[in-house]
């Protein structure tokens, strides 16, 4: 289902969009062309922290505008045909001036992995959101959503106390690595690991390349 409110915070809540800009949980569409390439937004919103696409809005910001029900047909199908398991998608049409803008909410993932899979060459591959970006995850990552470790869990203030003490180290000395973690939050080496992951989900640090032991730096380092 979609809902289509008419009221003065349409407007504004585009604008606001807008000038967040794109980023962890949000991402421009000017339409949808190729389902293969938007079930790779999909995916990586659901097993990341989830987010929302805008469709019609172009990714400088200009508002072009769609047609809904064409958009929500191919997204619906793109959530159930080449995302496994299939991503259940929330819309909301926003009048914006003379155009309609189709906004696509996507939940973070109970059950994580999602998949990209291919009709064309039978092909599975995971996708998480980096900052701005849809990107395949280092196997480092990958194995720890194979093992369940990147589910959903309760975040509480511990949790972000500890993600604010892994940037406020991060500020201080460029980058982090696990036996870092290990020390500074007095964690087990597992659970360091996953933390470290799992701040990378919520858009705050990022891997330095294919290797854990490469450690971690701040977003925009």
């Amino acid at each position: 289902m979609y809902i289509c409110e008419k009221s003065m915070s349409d407007v504004s809540t585009i604008r606001r969009w807008i000038k967040i800009g794109e980023g962890t949980q949000l991402d421009f569409k000017s339409s949808i062309n190729s389902p293969e390439k938007i079930a790779r937004n999909i995916v990586a919103f659901a097993n990341s922290r989830g987010g929302v696409l805008v469709v019609g809005v172009e990714d400088k910001g200009f508002v072009s505008g769609v047609e809904i029900e064409g958009e929500k047909y191919i997204l619906e199908k793109t959530a159930k045909e080449y995302c496994s398991p299939a991503i259940p998608l929330r819309f909301r049409v926003y009048p914006y001036m003379d155009k309609q803008v189709l906004s696509v909410h996507i939940a973070e993932s109970m059950y994580k992995p999602h998949k990209v899979v291919s009709p064309k060459n039978d092909t599975a591959k995971i996708y998480i959101r980096l900052g701005d970006k849809c990107v395949e995850p280092p196997s480092f990552i990958r194995n720890l959503f194979e093992k369940n470790e990147l589910n959903p869990t309760t975040r509480t203030t511990e949790y972000y106390h500890s993600m604010q003490k892994v940037i406020t180290f991060l500020r201080q000395h460029g980058q982090i690595n696990v036996a870092e973690c290990i020390e500074l939050l007095y964690v087990s080496e597992r659970n360091a690991e996953r933390l470290l992951v799992d701040f990378s989900l919520e858009g705050k640090i990022k891997p330095r390349g294919q290797d854990l032991v490469q450690g971690f730096v701040l977003c925009g380092s």
